[in-house]
């Protein structure tokens, strides 16, 4: 299959397989040409619009789309690109061909990398184990067992931790739902991602600290940023070019935006996202951020510089700049106790101490 594809968040951390050989060419059967989530999501972008499979702006939909060919090849209907954590056409392929690599029987099912989240002393988790084909079980940390175990009936794509440990959670079709003690709660709204300040407010402070990804894109894939006022989700800013992005993570009162391009911005004086945060790691160059958290008091990452087979080092905010640390994954959040949780490649999950050090698996 030719694969149009080009570096993304996405496509970084897939296991190399030194033992294996895949030799791959033109045969008489071709599916068509498929191209990667990066040209089905930024459809009128001029390289998708060059690629062989794409319509010219002459065609019937006058629009430029990357996997027009599929008319012509016998398949008219559109790829399914990534949304939100739910796999797309693009890992669906990678993952048929890691059980042919493996050789492995059974059905495809949707696979998820585990989604974690910690607010208080609470952490939260969603498993690789599907619900209903779309979503996936929630489970929450149980200290004294000393492992997550799962919510009976709960499952969705995204979870974000207030103070109180208490999770919100996101579905794949964008419902929004509040954990009230007992069961989740259905909130308004449609977002693709939330994050939820991880410390009880101030004196004073009647700011909610709850911010969301919205569903509607606005530049290839970042997202308008929403806040939550109580009742619903208000955009923020719409005149703020900025104020797009793909995770949303509250640094105490003061929202970060990681965008999908690897960059963090935080609001400035104004209001807008117009400050971009260093990515500069141990003083010197700066790295790509593929993942961001912050506790009470510090801002952790998942950094760009690979430490093992489909793991990339964990950063910790300096207060200018990111340190490395001895930690290793490809998602992280943090607890109410500024302790960093991270999502192994192998999808095994550990827990930090405060400086990164020393870690302990917890599945």
């Amino acid at each position: 299959w030719p694969v149009f594809s080009r570096p993304s968040l996405a496509g970084f951390g897939r296991p190399p397989r030194p033992n294996r050989v895949w030799v791959a060419g033109y045969a008489n059967e071709v599916p068509g040409y498929i191209a990667s989530d990066f040209y089905l999501l930024e459809p009128n972008n001029s390289m998708g619009a060059a690629y062989e499979s794409g319509w010219s702006r002459s065609n019937l939909l006058q629009e430029k789309v990357a996997d027009a060919s599929q008319i012509y090849y016998g398949n008219p209907a559109r790829l399914r690109p990534k949304i939100g954590n739910v796999d797309g056409t693009e890992q669906l392929l990678f993952n048929q061909v890691e059980l042919l690599l493996n050789r492995v029987g059974g059905a495809l099912k949707p696979q998820i990398t585990p989604v974690l989240a910690a607010g208080g002393s609470v952490a939260w988790a969603i498993l690789p184990a599907s619900s209903d084909g779309i979503n996936f079980q929630i489970s929450r940390f149980d200290t004294a067992a000393g492992k997550f175990v799962d919510m009976a009936g709960s499952s969705g794509t995204g979870l974000s931790v207030d103070a109180a440990g208490n999770a919100w959670a996101i579905t794949a079709n964008g419902g929004v739902f509040q954990w009230d003690g007992t069961r989740f709660v259905s909130r308004p709204g449609q977002l693709r991602q939330i994050g939820v300040r991880p410390t009880v407010p101030a004196a004073g402070d009647t700011t909610l600290g709850i911010w969301g990804i919205g569903w509607t894109t606005t530049q290839g894939t970042d997202y308008w940023v929403h806040e939550w006022n109580g009742a619903d989700w208000k955009p923020h800013n719409t005149s703020d070019p900025n104020a797009v992005g793909i995770k949303v993570v509250m640094n105490g009162t003061d929202p970060w935006l990681l965008q999908s391009n690897g960059v963090i911005r935080r609001r400035s004086a104004s209001g807008n996202f117009d400050t971009l945060v260093s990515r500069k790691v141990n003083g010197g160059a700066e790295q790509a951020i593929f993942d961001l958290a912050c506790g009470p008091k510090t801002c952790w990452a998942i950094g760009s510089t690979p430490s093992n087979v489909g793991n990339f080092y964990v950063l910790q905010w300096n207060g200018s700049g990111w340190s490395t640390v001895a930690g290793e994954g490809v998602a992280i959040t943090v607890d109410g106790n500024d302790a960093p949780w991270v999502v192994t490649a192998a999808n095994a999950i550990w827990k930090g101490d405060l400086s990164g050090g020393v870690w302990k698996q917890i599945r």
